[in-house]
């Protein structure tokens, strides 16, 4: 739990750092989107350890202990499974996707701010948007 924690925040710092300024540098997307996806995949990891996938004892009674111990509140945010399952099901998210026609662009890879809305429908499959700040 300590590694998964410390990478976390390893990520944090450094993402921080990358957006800090008055101008996002978009050269370093990878490095941006590869920092988010790490505080993603981290807190997934946690969650795991606070409500385990099994609902069942000694799963349950263990998990409740550490929540206790560590001050994790039962209604936080690593409690929804929402984007833990998408991060663990990806393969089963892009073959849906892949047998599908689609339609309009895809981009793999994007940082910036959210894109207006037009008539060509828009794929992102590592994103990270960001507020009304200008680039």
């Amino acid at each position: 739990m300590l590694l998964c924690t410390l990478s976390a925040l390893s990520s944090l710092v450094e993402l921080k750092e990358r957006l800090e300024g008055d101008e996002i540098d978009l050269g370093n997307a990878s490095a941006i989107l590869n920092a988010v996806q790490n505080i993603a995949q981290q807190g997934a990891a946690l969650s795991r350890y606070f409500w385990p996938m099994h609902n069942r004892e000694p799963h349950l009674a263990g998990a409740k202990q550490l929540r206790i111990g560590l001050k994790v509140p039962d209604d936080g945010p690593l409690r929804d499974r929402t984007l833990r399952n998408q991060m663990e099901h990806f393969d089963e998210e892009l073959d849906r996707f892949c047998r599908t026609t689609v339609v309009g662009h895809t981009l793999p890879q994007y940082v910036g701010p959210l894109l207006s809305s037009s008539s060509v429908p828009l794929h992102l499959f590592r994103a990270y948007l960001h507020g009304p700040r200008d680039l």
